[in-house]
């Protein structure tokens, strides 16, 4: 006979190691661009290279991509729940899910660099746009914002708050600082201390957009009296998921829900 293990989660603990693990990220690519550019060692073991938040194929890099898709498959089983519960807007999270899985690819593949530089040459672009695929990206933007207004309009107050500063952070470094730095760029080059600085400071604002999602993502659960088990059957070490009846996800909405909600913190 086997009983579910319930899969616990602490929002506010969460909240804490990944914030911690995003400002150590900063903090060593901020030490290994200062090698490089004010003491002249370029290297240090590689070091340099493996910490550069603007660099590809490194630590960096893929702690963005895992922390994506986290965030992708925390929406996809928003999504998932609801459609099982008869609840609205279920696609709307799907729809979540599946953008931020194609961020976490694109952000390891680098995907949209490669349209830089034929969207420069097509649009003449230079200053603010010199990485210019920030215009189709600022478009698509603008479509989503109006296909998600409903969906947006309909989340309770203290939920709008935390997913408004989320997508604000994220999308304040992803294109704001991205178009400052291409101002940078086009006007003194990639190669200084000071364009560095500018690109630590865009992919920390995406990191902790990205972190305050989750958070904001996981204090919906809860308050939604989302619950989560875990069953490890007897057939041949198989583990299944469960609830209240025949091994699924238990996912409801529990009389109690007026303590949860008022435990859930208010925006700022």
């Amino acid at each position: 006979m086997s009983s579910p293990l319930p899969v616990s989660v602490r929002p506010a603990r969460v909240l804490r190691v990944l914030l911690g693990a995003v400002a150590v990220l900063l903090v060593l690519s901020v030490a290994g661009q200062f090698s490089r550019f004010v003491l002249d060692h370029g290297r240090l073991l590689g070091f340099v290279e493996e910490f550069n938040v603007d660099l590809e194929n490194n630590i960096p890099t893929y702690f963005s991509g895992v922390l994506l898709m986290a965030a992708a498959l925390l929406a996809g089983f928003v999504a998932w729940t609801r459609r099982r519960l008869g609840r609205p807007f279920g696609r709307y999270w799907a729809g979540l899910a599946v953008g931020l899985a194609y961020i976490s690819v694109d952000e390891v593949a680098e995907l949209h660099e490669r349209a830089i530089s034929p969207l420069r040459a097509a649009l003449g672009a230079d200053g603010l746009l010199y990485y210019a695929w920030v215009v189709p990206a600022a478009a698509i933007l603008l479509v989503l914002a109006v296909v998600y207004a409903r969906f947006f309009w309909h989340l309770p107050w203290r939920w709008k708050g935390w997913f408004a500063a989320a997508g604000g952070v994220y999308i304040g470094g992803a294109l704001g600082v991205e178009m400052i730095g291409g101002l940078y760029a086009s006007q003194y080059g990639i190669e200084t201390f000071s364009y560095s600085l500018i690109t630590t400071v865009e992919e920390g604002l995406e990191m902790v957009g990205v972190v305050l999602f989750l958070y904001a993502g996981l204090m919906y659960l809860r308050a939604e009296g989302l619950q989560f088990h875990v069953r490890l059957t007897g057939g041949r070490d198989r583990p299944a998921v469960e609830s209240n009846e025949a091994g699924e996800v238990d996912a409801r909405t529990e009389a109690a829900d007026e303590h949860s909600r008022a435990a859930a913190p208010s925006p700022s």
